[in-house]
């Protein structure tokens, strides 16, 4: 089942990190594992795992990992966890960083998950969801830079259905189906703004920042409800191996429909 670790660490001199940090610590990652070990995990069509860094109040900062299967589970305990705290040498920066044990070590099973997607009543919903880190989709061959709702859902379901063990029934993707989310679904506000991040060297366009979601149908906002949650372990849009697509539900509140 899905679990996610809060790691601390230091740069030299405290310097601030910022959203590529992730792809620089998903390169420590691979150095760690086995030749084969890593090209199985670049072949997923889906990584198992989704990951980002961000800053801690006292100019530290954290390392946020998802660990959306037993299978890379396994692999992150043995190689990082198990090992903690030590230092790791970034290659792509060229110094080591001193990483401790975990602060925060959750699972997405338990009472409050399985609560808060069986709210019953007539009701749709209010949700304020971040994009944390530099978020984008790929639609047609072509990088979308936008939260556009359809391509929210699809890109949640369709992890949900691939890579989540949970024994729950997948969810449906179907285009008459999306039509149903996406006539029901509105964008009440949006503060989001445009957001790069560098993949070798390459920048992808991409936006960061809040919107807010409103939702008429009771079992549209219940699906929502349970994506938005698995969404803060998974990540949402592309490249969330390597620290994009990091996403926090801020509210979600009942409202009349």
């Amino acid at each position: 089942m899905p679990r996610q670790v809060i790691i601390p660490f230091r740069t030299p001199h405290n310097q601030a990190p910022n959203p590529m940090w992730g792809s620089v610590l998903h390169g420590m990652l691979m150095e760690q594992l086995s030749s084969e070990k890593a090209t199985a995990l670049h072949q997923n069509r889906r990584p198992p795992w989704a990951q980002y860094v961000t800053r801690c109040h006292d100019g530290g900062a954290l390392w946020v990992v998802s660990l959306l299967t037993q299978e890379i589970e396994r692999v992150f305990d043995a190689h990082i966890l198990s090992m903690l705290p030590k230092e790791f040498h970034l290659r792509q920066k060229g110094y080591s960083i001193l990483m401790q044990p975990p602060v925060t070590d959750r699972y997405l099973v338990d009472s409050w998950f399985f609560e808060s997607t069986e709210k019953t009543g007539n009701q749709g919903a209010r949700f304020e969801i971040t994009f944390l880190t530099p978020t984008a989709f790929k639609q047609n061959g072509k990088y979308v830079a936008q939260p556009d709702i359809r391509l929210i859902y699809y890109s949640l379901a369709s992890r949900w259905n691939e890579i989540c063990d949970l024994d729950i029934c997948p969810l449906n993707v179907s285009e008459e189906h999306m039509q149903e989310v996406c006539v029901s679904t509105h964008v009440a506000n949006d503060f989001t703004s445009e957001s790069a991040f560098s993949v070798n060297g390459k920048p992808i366009k991409g936006f960061r920042g809040t919107i807010i979601l409103t939702c008429e149908k009771t079992i549209v906002a219940r699906k929502w409800r349970m994506l938005f949650r698995y969404a803060q372990f998974c990540g949402v849009g592309i490249k969330t191996a390597l620290g994009m697509g990091a996403f926090c539900l801020k509210s979600d509140n009942e409202v009349n429909s």
